[in-house]
């Protein structure tokens, strides 16, 4: 899904991509970026309303990637 404000690192994370993920970290991309509905790159990693099998596991490599590096969802940055 596209939407309005959605850095590389939400694309690189809603496609379950860990090593393009990686290096956008790596580069300094920002893990808790929101777009215009304020979701993070981790809130795309977790939607798997369609994904199945390789693809959901590959979508929860990356979200525990951006876990580590500390990303959060934008429900969570809200209530911090």
């Amino acid at each position: 899904m596209i939407s309005k404000n959605m850095t590389s690192l939400h694309f690189a994370a809603e496609a379950g991509s860990k090593k393009i993920t990686e290096w956008f970290i790596y580069i300094g991309q920002n893990v808790n970026a929101k777009d215009h509905a304020d979701r993070t790159p981790l809130d795309f990693a977790i939607e798997d309303q369609f994904c199945y099998g390789p693809i959901k596991a590959a979508k929860n490599e990356t979200a525990n990637l951006l876990r580590k590096h500390g990303a959060k969802t934008g429900e969570e940055l809200k209530a911090d």
